[in-house]
């Protein structure tokens, strides 16, 4: 699910969280308001019931207690009566109640402190005797209050559950589009790196603030390509690619037996064996082997959080890992990236770093003041190394980190080959790569 929906869908379960809300308390006053009319017509309605029972019974006798007991219970707005006569309190029910109490002469009085209940007396004529009949109505009742609590309930249950099927999908979506092949030869074969995608800026290397320089990724997409070119020029373009993909994909080729021996005798490691630990003891710095894995999980983090990623590239060339100088180096650059668990052996003479929440234009900008940094320690050793610096983000692409390792990689060695600029940073065309995502999705 895009940003876009996602707000919206926000938006609309928070405008129904309020509506809830909302019904619940609307709903409450508009019954507070019907409570007079209520309150009246009830204490009129018992009143003439009363009347009719003392017809037939005697008021006083267990006969006529027991006619209005039972038409107490059965009325939801009368919560307690009491009829008084001759001076003395003939019935009262409930008691006692939280509605009918006892005074200081031990008869039971009508009270109430519930802003939900109203307490009405009127004085009426039962078998030629005057009697004050005093109820406790409800101008408010719990039957309705949970009416309506029970409504606002299933709104927002039922926003709840929206909110978690969206969470849900988002989840699935997100997990199935980190699993596109994005390694297939389609892909591969649409992917190009050649010298015109790099603009490289008139600057030097002694000027460091201005040492950058970044090129445009363009990814072609089959639409471009003219149907009408001819057997020949799509043999010619079908070379030209395959020589970019050879460039990118490059791996190390295998040696002989005997090849392998004659490395070994001159003490050089062709097969690295698997790093023990996660850190390297030289460098202090994970191990390179590590780097690929990491990068495909923080990828997939950053894709979740919509945030970018950066991956910076850093070689010294000739460095010796176990001098001094290059010791100060370490420090330095774990004082500036802070974690050591996201920084990661280059090669033999270099590092490379992977940062959250990074777009290139500060990726550049943090580039800059490393390599500063760098240079300046070089010029303490007295010490005249060359320092490139390859830099690709993720840009909001859904990538493996082979690919971005790929991009800052050839960043890194376009740094090294030109003679004006130290820094190089990868830069992704994000709508082009939009329509090749969704070419291929429909294809």
């Amino acid at each position: 699910m895009e940003n876009k929906g996602i707000k919206v869908l926000s938006v609309c379960l928070s405008l129904l969280f309020v509506l809830a809300i909302a019904l619940l308390f609307i709903g409450i006053i508009i019954e507070y308001n019907k409570s007079p009319t209520i309150v009246n017509q009830s204490m009129s309605t018992f009143i003439q019931d009363t009347s009719k029972t003392a017809e037939y019974f005697l008021p006083g006798t267990d006969r006529f207690s027991d006619t209005l007991r039972a038409r107490i219970a059965t009325d939801k707005n009368i919560a307690g009566v009491s009829i008084k006569q001759n001076g003395k309190i003939i019935f009262a029910y409930p008691f006692p109640s939280e509605y009918i109490s006892v005074d200081a002469n031990g008869e039971p009085q009508m009270t109430s402190s519930s802003i939900m209940i109203k307490i009405n007396s009127q004085t009426v004529d039962l078998n030629g005797l005057p009697a004050t009949i005093t109820a406790a109505i409800y101008s408010l009742q719990p039957s309705k209050i949970y009416s309506y609590i029970r409504i606002a309930f299933i709104i927002i249950l039922g926003a709840t559950l929206i909110a978690g099927v969206a969470l849900l999908y988002t989840y699935i979506s997100t997990d199935q589009d980190n699993s596109f092949d994005y390694d297939s030869s389609d892909y591969d074969d649409e992917y190009e790196t050649n010298s015109n995608q790099f603009d490289i800026k008139e600057d030097t290397k002694e000027n460091v603030s201005n040492s950058l320089e970044t090129f445009d990724s363009i990814i072609p997409i089959s639409s471009d390509i003219n149907e009408e070119k001819n057997n020949v020029k799509d043999k010619i373009i079908q070379e030209e690619k395959a020589e970019a993909l050879e460039e990118i994909n490059t791996q190390e080729p295998e040696i002989s037996q005997e090849e392998y021996k004659e490395n070994i005798e001159k003490d050089v490691n062709p097969v690295s064996s698997e790093p023990s630990g996660l850190f390297s003891p030289i460098t202090g710095f994970c191990w390179e082997a590590y780097l690929e894995s990491r990068l495909d999980s923080e990828l997939v983090r950053s894709a979740s959080s919509g945030e970018d990623i950066a991956l910076i590239i850093v070689s010294i060339e000739e460095l010796d890992r176990t001098s001094d100088m290059a010791h100060k180096i370490y420090e330095q650059i774990l004082d500036m990236f802070k974690f050591r668990d996201m920084i990661f052996e280059y090669k033999n003479t270099g590092f490379s770093c992977i940062l959250h929440d990074m777009p290139v234009d500060k990726a550049i900008s943090m580039a800059e003041q490393l390599y500063t940094s760098i240079t300046k320690i070089l010029n303490q050793f007295e010490v005249n190394n060359e320092v490139g610096i390859g830099i690709s983000t993720r840009s909001f692409r859904l990538i493996p980190g082979k690919r971005l390792f790929t991009e800052a990689e050839q960043a890194l060695k376009h740094a090294f080959n030109d003679e004006e600029t130290a820094i190089v940073a990868f830069r992704v065309d994000p709508s082009k790569y939009r329509e090749y995502i969704s070419e291929a999705t429909t294809t």
